[in-house]
């Protein structure tokens, strides 16, 4: 499912995307790959609470670490890209 998660984002159907992705996590809840195109799509699509719920899985879940590093900047820029980014500056930069 992760791979034709891909292919429809791909075409454009994000709809079809989100189905597989969360499909692909149903089959193996910890894969953070699954995560992350879940994190771009739903931050591309204007849901970046969905987007930070995902991070936060890959963070909390037994991703590699280069996983949770992505985890951490998409969630730090996130906060600073909202309308009262700088007060968030401070928790973003925490992460």
């Amino acid at each position: 499912p992760l791979a034709l998660g891909r292919m429809q984002a791909i075409l454009g159907d994000l709809s079809a995307a989100e189905r597989l992705y969360l499909e692909a996590l149903k089959l193996v809840p910890d894969e953070p790959e699954a995560r992350r195109q879940l994190a771009v799509l739903y931050r591309l699509g204007g849901r970046p609470g969905d987007a930070d719920k995902q991070c936060e899985a890959i963070l909390a879940g037994p991703a590699p670490d280069a996983a949770k590093r992505w985890a951490r900047r998409t969630l730090a820029a996130g906060l600073v890209a909202r309308p009262d980014g700088f007060k968030r500056l401070p928790a973003a930069l925490a992460l």
